[in-house]
């Protein structure tokens, strides 16, 4: 039925109006009834206005006169022009229609109902279309690292302005033309964060309610605490520490270390692998002492990653852990005679590799094999784990000694060395050998000669050097020789410019021993090699530039060094752009990834093995 009220409208309820006079005049009594004016009729609903959201539409209005008011009714058609049927009754100046389809539009008028029961004249008409509106912030993640976020926005076409804000009463927020995505800054802290929406149609309509989505803000990892189980007890291979690691919060990467010790120790908050409970922030372990594990009083440090890559500083916790393994034994050498070799034989043996909780080196000797620390006699201590050889003097000649040596470490555990056998010399030692004057080849190395031995008891030639006159055993052994018959020997690792001293001893079985005369060689300077010469570049393309050059022939060549700088003169104290090893024919290469259009300068500078260069002259390169 059309509502829409004219004067027509008015006509019905005006002559009823009079007749009711007419009748009241018959009578002798003064009519006390209805007045019959235009102020009979309420006021019309004036200033709708429609605010949209997901199926439904809600209608606002204002009124004159809103005492006289008993109900408004609300009208509903599906065109400006057709006709108008009733919805609904309200007692309120808003209406919300719930029976709509999204993206369909509607048109309503509103009247209102005075308390005799009179309707006035209806309101303009006004019409809007529901439609689905939403947001959704960085992909529906559930936490984010940063205030910036991108929010995606779900409106219908023709959506023109959005008003975003940070709490649900939009204060001091504005609208904006709209767009999807959108940038928007969460605000300040960390903690769950949601972000408000309203939008408006092409007709000036505002969404009725706004629509929302949340996300945890997450800017910063922390550590609270770092403990282990230990209590100051030491720990060895296959025990249990159980390590916790408090983060305060679940979803993360927890570590720990130990100084010196196991790395990256993988912690857990998931209710496994010694955790007691799951996501309560608390990251935990039962960890299983390794084979290889031996520290003392070391820190445990710990690190942490929360689940949107926050870093959080490393932690040390206040305790300390200690676990206990047995040193590594030290290989102890065949004992070498000192002096005559009548009274005191050397030992020498390998450094310990446990020197962070080392504690002596204890040397045992008895006349009889299978010496250890309670049947041999205690020789000496040393402390220096950098001392690794000692002279056991007070000896009888031609007496047969066997020796272990025992790495002791900071908790009193042990480990013992291979037994070796030395003996010190009788009255008759080897034969000496004659040492002749030693030979420089080609190459920079040192040929060193002698006669043969012919003792029948030979063991063996050891080969001392030193860069000081007067070599003994204590010199540097560069090289035992078992085959009698070799009587020569090639050093290598000289130094040019430097006088080396060599000695042949002969060796017998009983570890008798005799050197030979002394014979040294100075070897002469090594000159620097000479420079090659560096041609003009040659520009492949915008960004690369090839180099040549002449080819170096020095006889210890070892590599070619490019320099590349974009001023002149080109910085040679930074690292080289390339080293190219080995081949001294090679004698080009392109330079790449350069800027177009820009000028650099190159040399290039030989190297030989003993570290001297030579340098290029400097060329200038310019890309296209």
């Amino acid at each position: 039925m059309d509502r829409f009220y004219s004067w027509i409208e008015y006509k019905p309820v005006l002559l009823a109006g009079l007749m009711l006079l007419l009748a009241l005049a018959s009578c002798d009594k003064k009519p006390t009834g209805i007045n019959v004016t235009d102020s009979t009729f309420p006021p019309k609903p004036t200033s709708l206005t429609i605010k949209v959201g997901d199926g439904q539409i809600t209608l606002q209005w204002q009124v004159e006169k809103p005492e006289v008011i008993r109900k408004f009714n609300v009208y509903r058609g599906d065109s400006l022009n057709a006709s108008y049927l009733f919805l609904d009754s309200t007692l309120t100046t808003q209406y919300t229609d719930r029976e709509v389809q999204n993206g369909r539009e509607y048109f309503y008028r509103v009247t209102s109902v005075n308390t005799s029961g009179l309707e006035s004249l209806s309101s303009d008409p006004i019409s809007a279309k529901a439609n689905v509106y939403a947001i959704n912030i960085e992909n529906g993640a559930e936490y984010t690292a940063s205030r910036q976020v991108t929010i995606d926005v779900t409106a219908p076409t023709g959506t023109t302005f959005i008003t975003l804000s940070n709490d649900s009463s939009f204060s001091g927020a504005t609208p904006q033309p709209f767009q999807s995505p959108i940038t928007w800054t969460l605000s300040l802290g960390d903690g769950r964060k949601t972000v408000y929406a309203k939008f408006r149609d092409p007709d000036g309509n505002e969404t009725a309610a706004f629509v929302q989505d949340q996300i945890t803000l997450d800017t910063q990892a922390v550590i609270r605490s770092v403990t282990e189980n230990t209590n100051g007890q030491s720990k060895r291979a296959g025990d249990v520490i159980h390590f916790t690691l408090n983060a305060g919060e679940s979803g993360g990467t927890a570590m720990v270390s130990i100084v010196d010790g196991p790395q990256d120790i993988l912690l857990y908050d998931n209710g496994s692998n010694g955790d007691t409970t799951p996501d309560d922030g608390l990251y935990e372990v039962d960890y299983t002492v390794p084979d290889d594990a031996d520290v003392s009083q070391a820190k445990v440090r710990g690190s942490f990653t929360d689940r949107v890559g926050n870093v959080a500083a490393v932690y040390t916790a206040s305790t300390r852990v200690t676990i206990l393994k047995e040193p590594a034994a030290v290989t102890a050498f065949i004992p070498t005679t000192e002096g005559d070799g009548k009274t005191s034989l050397r030992l020498t043996w390998s450094a310990s590799q446990d020197a962070h909780d080392f504690s002596n080196y204890s040397i045992y000797r008895r006349t009889e094999p299978n010496v250890t620390d309670e049947n041999g006699k205690l020789v000496t201590t040393i402390t220096s784990v950098s001392i690794t050889s000692y002279v056991d003097g007070g000896l009888t000649a031609g007496t047969t000694y066997y020796y272990r040596i025992y790495v002791f470490d900071k908790t009193g555990l042990k480990a013992a060395s291979n037994e070796v056998v030395g003996q010190t010399v009788p009255e008759e030692a080897p034969t000496a050998v004659v040492a002749y004057t030693p030979l420089r080849l080609d190459d920079g190395t040192v040929q060193v000669t002698w006669t043969q031995n012919s003792d029948t008891d030979f063991a063996s030639y050891r080969i001392f050097r030193s860069t000081s006159p007067n070599i003994t055993t204590a010199s540097t052994l560069r090289s035992v020789i078992l085959e009698q018959t070799t009587t020569s020997y090639i050093d290598t690792g000289t130094q040019p410019g430097t006088t080396y001293y060599y000695k042949v001893y002969v060796f017998d079985a009983a570890g008798n021993q005799t050197g030979s005369n002394e014979v040294s060689i100075t070897l002469p300077e090594d000159a620097p090699p000479a420079p090659v010469v560096l041609s003009q570049p040659t520009p492949v393309d915008s960004t690369g530039m090839r180099l040549t050059w002449s080819q170096s022939l020095d006889s210890d060549f070892s590599y070619y060094s490019v320099y590349r700088s974009q001023t002149s003169p080109v910085d040679t104290t930074a690292a080289p752009i390339v080293i190219l090893n080995a081949d001294p024919t090679r004698t080009e290469y392109t330079d790449t990834g350069l800027t177009p259009r820009t000028a650099y300068f190159y040399r290039v500078f030989v190297v030989d093995k003993s570290g001297q260069k030579a340098g290029s002259n400097e060329v200038r390169g310019e890309t296209r």
